[in-house]
């Protein structure tokens, strides 16, 4: 009856020409799950880790599916990776004219841990759980990162010269994702493994136990959407025939996709930014996604935001003003000019002054830094990422989006 009414709308849609709809009967990377006694169904989704932009074309279940969840569940603390984590793998190249201002002889996109700069801001877990925060829905990782870390530093995991043989299917594995086959990335996994199938049992078939555990337990909240690796769910031993040993049932979501946007793919997209106020210091920031704090010995506010696919990081410093500091004298100290770089003096509309320039310091090397200031804080902006990003508009857009709120009618 269901495949038939699909069948009729469809049909009804072609004839008159209103709108024409892809449908795939055979990708299964998205799942409903019910279970008795339970009216609210959750959803399960096979992910990939990684920013390519291919494994960004949604079915349009999915963007219902999340559009509509209360709760979002990752495999993994992503967010906890902020803290830490510079995902660039390739150096940044840059140099200097003879008025200081910086460019660069070579287009190539830098290489990041989740692919490079000409794919998506985020790797696509991560733009799941962005897309949440940016919502206010609420948030679970199934595990936590220090556990996934134990499993990468294995010894197994890159000191054995077989570990080439499954990076080297990378594509393959591409293949069967954007397929939505799950049972030949399952079997490609494990075929790539066979060399250490121990490594495999830790990498994949405990963690799957882990997880269906997890899924078992925050399936009483309801109304969730569940993104893990989707090599992680076919097989005998993955999650979806261990949630059903729990006596959940499963089955695939039917993959269709229009070609006019239907509203949740157009409210899913529209969430951009997420807005943050401090109300100690009376900043206001708009960033891509919601920032970790951190806390740092004399800072009142120390944020940090990371676009882990294209390698991108935004961080605001609030420090409290002492007596006889400046702008100007911030700026000496935050900002370490390399070679014949200038710190360049702007003005906001009200006609206080904010000071720009490029900064090379460590950890982060090269780095565009702005520093502003209230009556009572000066805010230290920083955004550093590869090579295309730090030679784009993008910091400065950044910076734009920040400000002191001077009082309840500032209209900025």
């Amino acid at each position: 009856m269901f495949l038939t009414t699909i069948l009729f709308l469809l049909f009804s849609i072609n004839t008159f020409g209103q709108e024409s709809t892809e449908v795939n009967y055979d990708n299964k990377l998205l799942w409903e799950i019910t279970t008795k006694g339970r009216k609210e169904k959750s959803y399960l989704f096979g992910s990939y880790h990684s920013n390519d932009k291919r494994v960004f074309d949604f079915s349009d279940s999915v963007y219902v599916t999340l559009n509509q969840a209360k709760t979002i569940i990752v495999e993994t603390d992503i967010y906890a990776m902020f803290k830490d984590w510079d995902t660039r793998e390739s150096e940044l190249k840059i140099d200097y004219d003879t008025k200081g201002k910086p460019y660069t002889r070579t287009k190539e996109a830098t290489r990041t841990s989740y692919g490079s700069e000409d794919g998506m801001p985020q790797f696509l877990d991560l733009y799941l759980l962005q897309y949440g925060f940016n919502t206010n829905k609420e948030y679970y990782a199934l595990e936590s990162i220090e556990d996934q870390m134990n499993i990468i530093n294995n010894p197994y995991s890159f000191s054995n010269p077989f570990v080439n043989q499954y990076f080297n299917t990378e594509e393959k594995a591409l293949n069967f994702y954007l397929e939505g086959n799950v049972d030949a990335l399952e079997r490609l996994m494990k075929s790539s493994f066979k060399w250490n199938p121990s490594f495999y049992n830790k990498l994949i078939t405990e963690r799957n136990v882990i997880m269906a555990n997890g899924i078992d337990t925050l399936l009483k909240k309801g109304n969730l959407f569940i993104a893990l690796g989707a090599g992680h769910l076919g097989g005998d031993k993955g999650v979806i025939n261990l949630l059903r040993s729990k006596g959940h049932h499963l089955r695939p979501v039917l993959s269709t996709k229009t070609i006019t946007p239907i509203k949740e793919k157009r409210a899913v997209l529209a969430e951009k930014n997420y807005y943050f106020i401090d109300s100690t210091s009376n900043l206001s920031a708009v960033l891509p996604g919601k920032p970790f704090d951190i806390e740092k010995e004399g800072t009142t506010l120390n944020l940090i935001f990371r676009e882990m696919g294209q390698g991108n990081t935004y961080t605001i410093e609030v420090i409290t003003k002492l007596e006889g500091q400046t702008v100007e004298t911030v700026a000496n100290d935050y900002i370490q000019s390399p070679g014949d770089s200038k710190k360049t003096i702007g003005t906001f509309e009200d006609g206080s002054i904010y000071v720009e320039g490029i900064s090379d310091s460590y950890p982060e090397g090269i780095s565009w830094i702005r520093v502003i200031d209230s009556d009572r804080h000066f805010a230290i902006l920083k955004a550093y990422g590869g090579n295309k990003f730090m030679h784009s508009k993008r910091p400065q857009n950044f910076f734009n989006g920040i400000y002191f709120i001077l009082n309840e009618d500032d209209p900025r």
